[in-house]
């Protein structure tokens, strides 16, 4: 299959962008990837998935620390 552009993104509470964890060519499949949460305070987070410019799912987080 194709590749697609893929980006996963962490937003904090007030959406703003803070870290951009995947920037990068992708075919289909299962992957991961890993926030280490330092330098962030404790508190909700949301990570967004955009296969190419879409966003495709927006999930909340809780960081603890």
């Amino acid at each position: 299959g194709e590749a697609s552009s893929v980006k996963l993104i962490i937003f904090d509470i007030t959406g703003r962008g803070i870290v951009v964890l995947v920037n990068t060519e992708e075919k289909a499949g299962t992957y991961e990837a890993d926030f280490s949460g330092n330098g962030y305070s404790s508190g909700i987070y949301f990570y967004s998935l955009m296969i190419d410019g879409t966003v495709i799912q927006t999930r909340k987080m809780i960081l603890i620390k």
